[in-house]
Protein backbone atom coordinates (compact mmCIF):
# COMPACT_ATOMS: atom_id res chain seq x y z
CA UNK A 1 0.00 0.00 0.00
CA UNK A 2 1.29 3.43 -0.91
CA UNK A 3 0.44 6.21 1.56
CA UNK A 4 0.93 9.92 0.88
CA UNK A 5 0.87 12.92 3.20
CA UNK A 6 -0.94 15.91 1.77
CA UNK A 7 0.77 19.18 2.59
CA UNK A 8 -2.03 21.47 1.54
CA UNK A 9 -3.31 24.70 3.02
CA UNK A 10 -6.78 24.26 4.58
CA UNK A 11 -9.64 26.60 3.76
CA UNK A 12 -10.53 27.56 7.34
CA UNK A 13 -14.25 27.85 8.11
CA UNK A 14 -15.18 27.12 4.49
CA UNK A 15 -16.25 23.45 4.28
CA UNK A 16 -17.14 23.71 0.58
CA UNK A 17 -13.69 24.94 -0.41
CA UNK A 18 -12.06 22.46 1.96
CA UNK A 19 -13.95 19.56 0.41
CA UNK A 20 -12.97 20.74 -3.05
CA UNK A 21 -9.31 20.80 -1.98
CA UNK A 22 -9.52 17.26 -0.57
CA UNK A 23 -11.12 15.95 -3.78
CA UNK A 24 -8.49 17.63 -5.96
CA UNK A 25 -5.55 16.42 -3.88
CA UNK A 26 -7.00 12.91 -3.63
CA UNK A 27 -7.36 12.77 -7.41
CA UNK A 28 -3.78 13.95 -7.90
CA UNK A 29 -2.57 11.40 -5.36
CA UNK A 30 -4.44 8.58 -7.13
CA UNK A 31 -2.82 9.61 -10.42
CA UNK A 32 0.56 9.25 -8.68
CA UNK A 33 -0.30 5.75 -7.42
CA UNK A 34 -1.15 6.74 -3.84
CA UNK A 35 -3.81 4.49 -2.31
CA UNK A 36 -4.28 6.39 0.97
CA UNK A 37 -3.82 10.16 1.05
CA UNK A 38 -3.47 11.47 4.61
CA UNK A 39 -4.62 14.97 5.52
CA UNK A 40 -3.94 16.85 8.77
CA UNK A 41 -6.36 16.57 11.66
CA UNK A 42 -9.27 19.04 11.38
CA UNK A 43 -8.45 19.78 7.73
CA UNK A 44 -12.17 20.04 6.93
CA UNK A 45 -13.00 22.68 9.51
CA UNK A 46 -16.20 24.57 9.72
Amino acid sequence: MRIGAAQARPAWLNPTAGTKTVVQWSSRAADAGVELPAFPEAFLSG
